[in-house]
């Protein structure tokens, strides 16, 4: 009996012309964090890039100038917006949805494949190995509640933290504003 681990997918065609792009935690916190840079971004028409190492399922929405990084992986719900940057080993999972100019460092995770859905603004950069819109871990959880996660524009979210969706289908965890 073979078992596969893991599925690598094949490099993109335009995506093997392209040249080698490098990941810089230094310019994708400037360029979150600056307004100017994002739109400025946003003018230049840049190439989606697709690590032939990272796994996008086919039904993913991928916006324009996203790369996405070495062994990451989006899950066929997600919808990325134009400029987004997974690093290197970061993955987007469920129904989750990315803002436009979102940096997900190294190791971070965001949204999970539960009922409900995780909703993150633009130009927020995620640290590393963070872990934001899984499962509740309060008490009160039930398997199977919708439950939800609104985080707004212009925040950052340090390396290691933990956000997690709301506990019951009634309630959302929101964080708002610049943070």
């Amino acid at each position: 009996m073979k078992s596969v681990l893991l599925k690598i997918r094949q490099p993109i065609s335009y995506a093997a012309s392209l040249p080698p792009r490098r990941f810089s935690t230094a310019s994708a916190l400037s360029a979150a964090s600056s307004a100017t840079k994002a739109a400025a971004a946003a003018e230049e028409e840049t190439p989606t890039f697709v690590h032939p190492s990272s796994v996008v399922h086919p039904n993913a929405v991928i916006g324009q100038g996203v790369l996405i990084g070495p062994f990451c992986t989006v899950g066929s719900s997600a919808k990325l917006g134009n400029g987004c940057q997974l690093h290197p080993g970061s993955h987007v999972f469920g129904n989750t949805q990315l803002g436009k100019q979102c940096v997900l460092m190294t190791g971070a995770v965001v949204g999970d494949d539960l009922p409900g859905r995780t909703v993150i603004g633009h130009d927020n950069v995620i640290g590393h190995h963070s872990v934001i819109g899984i499962k509740c871990q309060d008490m009160k959880y039930k398997l199977g509640d919708e439950c939800f996660l609104e985080i707004g524009d212009n925040n950052e979210i340090r390396e290691h933290t933990s956000i997690h969706r709301s506990s019951k289908s009634s309630d959302r965890t929101v964080c708002d504003g610049t943070d």
